[in-house]
Order: C-alpha cells, then structure tokens, then sequence
C-alpha cells in the first residue's frame, strides 16, 4: 500500500483506521491466499510510521532498496530466462555461469527515470559457481543493479530461503556482501544498499 494521504483539515477523525479496515474487509473473500498486508512509509514521517504501527502493523526486518541510475562495469554475459511470475538473470564470464538472480515485479513504481514503470523485487539469489570469489559476485550484481535500477529484496528472506548445505559458506556471507557492496552513480558519487525500517506488515485475519 502507498500513496495514502489524509487532507491536514480532517486529520485526527480515525479515516485512516476505517479506510484500512475497509481495505482489510475487501480482501478477504477476494484473495483466499493473502496471508498478509505490506506499506512503505517515507522515511522522516514518524505520524505515519506511529498510525500503522497502532494498526497492528510490525517492522520488517532485513528490508532493502536500490533506486536510481548505477553505472555497469562490468562485462559479464547476460542471458534471461522467464518463467510465468519470475525472470532469471544468469551471469556468466568467457568460460562459465557465475551467478543466477531470480526476481518478479513487486509493484508499480512512478519515478522520471524508471521507464519501466515498475519496481521488482529479488527473490533469490544462487551462485553457480563453486568457488565464487567476492569480484565475481561483486561484477554479477554489479551488472544486475545497472539494468534493474529500481528493485527492493529482504536480505533475511534470502538468507533464510535459500540455504543450502553446499552453499552454506556464500549464504551466511551474502547478507554482509550486499550491504559492503559500493555502486557508481551517473554524478560519480559512491552508493550503496540501502536498508530501511519504514516497511510494515500486518496479517490478514481470514477468519
């Protein structure tokens, strides 16, 4: 949910509770299989932040962006595959695969230089590789941010989800990797993933 906003005139009179248990009350014989309800807040804006937290909404932990124009430098081989929700990015250098990404469209996202119009979020993230060193990844995701400007992830998702007893060393430092790693802007100003604890959810009470 975004984009919610009450008139300052009429602030204080509880809209904001009725419109979300309206939105609550809709959905539940519509979509059988939601078991819960995320908003963004904008960062700095404690009311709202404060609102939905009386709403029964809790923080997400591990919630990250990236937003904006980052320079590819990398000369890593792409190729897509896509399945009916998902794409899958698999970077490859001159001789093997390096890196799969796998991600679907989260929502939609206005932005001047977004012309997709939309923003994705990354679901996992897989090295193909046995022994991948940290330029290797650093390249692969390098490449992915450059043509996939505007994505969010949950860095304890992925961790969680997608353990694997062979790739348990690359899982347990992935989380530290994504927040390490440094982009080049288009201004030539250094940025990096930006975690945010402006993400709430709230379970949807079918019952």
């Amino acid at each position: 949910m975004c984009g919610a906003w009450t008139n300052p005139k009429y602030r204080g009179q509880g809209l904001a509770n009725m419109v979300n248990n309206q939105l609550f009350k809709n959905l539940k014989p519509i979509k059988k299989n939601i078991h819960s309800f995320a908003l963004l807040t904008l960062e700095g804006n404690e009311a709202a932040y404060n609102l939905y937290k009386k709403l029964g909404y809790t923080k997400i932990d591990g919630e990250a962006s990236i937003l904006g124009d980052i320079v590819n430098t990398s000369d890593y081989h792409v190729r897509i595959l896509k399945q009916s929700k998902t794409q899958t990015a698999i970077y490859s250098s001159n001789t093997q695969d390096l890196l799969s990404i796998t991600y679907s469209i989260d929502q939609l996202f206005a932005h001047p230089k977004n012309l997709s119009g939309t923003m994705i979020r990354i679901i996992k993230i897989e090295p193909l590789k046995q022994k991948l060193n940290k330029e290797e990844l650093y390249n692969s995701l390098q490449a992915f941010f450059s043509a996939n400007r505007f994505c969010k992830l949950n860095i304890n998702e992925l961790v969680q989800n997608n353990q694997d007893k062979k790739q348990s060393l690359f899982y347990q430092k992935l989380k530290d990797y994504l927040y390490q790693f440094e982009f080049l802007t288009s201004d030539n100003s250094v940025v990096k993933i930006t975690p945010t604890d402006k993400v709430m959810k709230k379970e949807l009470q079918l019952h």
